[in-house]
C-alpha cells in the first residue's frame, strides 16, 4: 500500500522580509530555495513577488515531475521577519 503523495503549496512555506540596509528596499526569500528573492519597495510588495514567483516554480516542478522541498519547520536566526 503506498503512502499519500504530498504536494506542497505556497503556503507551506516560511517568506522572510528584510530591508536592504543600503538600498533601503525590501528582500523576501524563503530557505528551502536560496537561490529564489525577489525585491520591492514595501514589505508587502516584496512578499507578494516573491510568493507569484514560488508558485510559478512549484507548478512547473511538479509538471516536470522533480523533486520539490519540503518546507523546513525550523526556526530562522537572522535578522529577517516572517512575511
Amino acid at each position: 500500500m503506498g503512502g499519500a503523495i504530498v504536494r506542497y503549496s505556497v503556503d507551506d512555506y516560511s517568506l522572510l522580509v528584510g530591508r536592504d540596509r543600503e538600498t533601503k528596499e525590501y528582500v523576501a526569500v524563503v530557505r528551502e530555495f536560496p537561490s529564489l528573492s525577489w525585491v520591492a519597495d514595501s514589505r508587502v510588495a516584496a512578499a507578494a513577488g516573491l510568493r507569484h514567483v514560488l508558485a510559478d516554480i512549484l507548478r512547473d516542478m511538479y509538471d516536470h515531475g522533480e523533486d520539490v522541498p519540503a518546507p523546513q519547520r525550523t526556526p530562522v536566526l537572522s535578522d529577517l521577519q516572517p512575511a
